[in-house]
């Protein structure tokens, strides 16, 4: 139809400038200046109007992909967790499957953390009200100080027992990973934490990390994360990060 259109106002415009079939046949407001003047303003508009639809139904269809492939991404980095869980219970004699967690923290340019993926079991553990980020906790400390940190927590819980919290929090903040007595405080569950970097070729894209609420066999678990068949796990996860980059 807009073909047609198009045609007619061309093969118009050439009819009209040679007056055939006669000048008045062309007269402003008669019937073929009239079709010429609707014609004109139509035909733009209405490839306009498909350009438009043709753009956002792209936007819409390249849209649900980078969707589907963010959930894919994130089944993926669930996968990796499992297994990092799994390897470490398997390998450290004494250490319950529900007494590890394994998280995938992206690192954000506001200096927050984007947690991705989890794997625990129970699925729910009361959140501690931390406002984790760079600077604090131990994937904050090994974030701002740029290196793998793997911190047995028990020293840090017995200063804080130890001391006031005015004392405490007067503390470098190396010593306490970045946190206030009230903060530890509500941490107690925690045995140790191991924090892993993530990297594309060299920027830093986050943290792989694995809390441990055992009594015992930190020391085991620090060990078991160096080690395959877990460290294996973290590098696919670094991997698989890397290759989607784009997304996150």
């Amino acid at each position: 139809m807009t073909a047609g259109l198009a045609l007619y106002l061309a093969g118009g415009n050439l009819l009209r400038g040679a007056e055939w079939p006669s000048e008045d046949f062309w007269q402003p407001w008669s019937a073929a200046f009239v079709g010429l003047v609707l014609t004109a303003l139509y035909v733009p508009v209405y490839t306009l109007y498909k350009a438009l639809d043709a753009h956002y139904e792209r936007t819409e269809k390249e849209e649900a992909e980078a969707e589907n492939e963010r959930a894919t991404l994130d089944r993926d980095l669930q996968v990796v967790c499992q297994r990092v869980v799994s390897g470490i219970a398997d390998a450290c004699r004494g250490v319950e499957i529900n007494e590890v967690a394994a998280h995938v923290w992206l690192c954000s340019t506001d200096g927050s953390f984007d947690p991705r993926a989890r794997f625990l079991l129970p699925e729910a553990r009361k959140r501690s009200g931390v406002p984790w980020a760079r600077g604090k906790g131990v994937a904050g400390m090994a974030w701002e100080e740029d290196k793998d940190l793997r911190a047995n927590l028990r020293p840090v819980h017995e200063t804080v027992n130890e001391l006031s919290r005015e004392d405490f929090d007067a503390l470098p903040a190396r010593e306490r990973h970045g946190l206030t007595a009230s903060e530890v405080e509500s941490t107690l569950a925690y045995t140790g934490v191991c924090a892993i970097r993530l990297f594309s070729e060299r920027d830093l894209l986050g943290f792989f990390l694995i809390d441990y609420t055992g009594r015992d066999h930190f020391d085991c678990v620090a060990q078991a994360s160096l080690e395959r068949p877990v460290s294996t796990a973290i590098a696919a996860c670094e991997e698989r990060l890397a290759e989607a980059s784009s997304l996150l």
